[in-house]
């Protein structure tokens, strides 16, 4: 759907006419031309995090109302179908296999209908362990300017998870995820540069304890 603007003028052989008033109309939605690009990522290994990109203006041909996420194991012939509305850009997967290969697609939809699905997209979920996963750090942030922010975190002394190391995602409101950013066990404290001024951020945060295969 587009915005176009029209005027006249008449001609003659002494000159032309004024333009006319300008009158615009609007062209009629249509099914999306290409569907979002979508990203995988695991943080368990039961669930797949699929998170997208808003489609951009000139292929969405209309207002995105919906989006409808297919998933399967590539095994399996069964496909599992999601609809979320147009304003969301991500949805975790739940109560998935460990250790199996899922195949992801979306299709977004206008108000005339849908339009053409991704192709599918695989994703591994991560190996199942026999050790209790280590608690979420507890996150600190402090701007220390218009584009940087110090991020620290706390570790519970009371959790018993020999932990590795730290991963650190963060993403713009709206935007896909950034990350994993690798830190050490030891690390406490690390500084995030290059950031958009006066904008949203969130910062979720993983660590990996010592684990053992079942």
């Amino acid at each position: 759907m587009y915005n176009y603007t029209f005027y006249i003028v008449a001609y003659m052989p002494m000159g032309a006419s004024q333009m006319s008033d300008h009158v615009t109309q609007n062209t009629l939605e249509d099914v999306p031309l290409r569907p979002p690009e979508i990203s995988l990522t695991s943080r368990s290994p039961t669930d797949i995090l699929v998170s997208w990109l808003p489609i951009p203006a000139k292929y969405r041909r209309g207002q995105v109302v919906l989006y409808r996420l297919s998933f399967r194991l590539s095994s399996e012939s069964a496909i599992q179908v999601v609809e979320l509305p147009g304003t969301v850009h991500e949805y975790p997967l739940e109560g998935l296999k460990p250790d199996s290969v899922y195949l992801v697609r979306i299709t977004a939809a206008t108000r005339v209908g849908l339009g053409e699905s991704s192709v599918w997209t695989s994703h591994r979920t991560p190996k199942a362990t026999s050790v209790k996963a280590p608690k979420s750090p507890e996150l600190h942030l402090e701007p220390l300017n218009c584009t940087t922010i110090s991020v620290r975190w706390l570790r519970d002394t009371e959790d018993p998870a020999a932990i590795q190391g730290y991963k650190l995602f963060y993403k713009e409101e709206g935007q896909q995820e950034n990350g994993p950013i690798f830190l050490d066990a030891s690390d406490l404290h690390y500084t995030l540069s290059g950031l958009g001024a006066n904008i949203k951020i969130d910062f979720p945060m993983m660590c990996s304890a010592r684990l053992s295969k079942l």
